[in-house]
């Protein structure tokens, strides 16, 4: 085989290499969209478990008030809420 066979045989090979890289990148970019997807679904999911939180956390705190049963929020129950509520970016937390 002459140099140029050698040559064209090398080319070949690189192309063929470039064809199973694009392929892998494609497959790539399509799991990272389905994995963009689910942490989007989670993310709603957690704001909603948030929201529901924050309002059973307020209920509560509420009726400890009302019904004179001593400060909430020396509760460590509704401590430990309050700093996941914190901890998860809701806004307008006491601390």
């Amino acid at each position: 085989m002459n140099d140029t066979g050698i040559i064209i045989d090398a080319l070949v090979k690189i192309c063929s290499e470039l064809r199973k890289a694009e392929a892998e990148l494609r497959d790539t970019k399509l799991q990272l969209n389905r994995c963009s997807d689910v942490c989007g679904e989670r993310n709603r999911e957690l704001l909603e478990v948030l929201d529901a939180l924050k309002l059973l956390v307020d209920e509560h705190c509420d009726y400890a008030k009302i019904n004179n049963l001593g400060d909430p929020e020396q509760q460590h129950n509704i401590k430990i809420a309050r700093r996941l509520m914190i901890k998860f970016g809701m806004q307008g937390v006491p601390e």
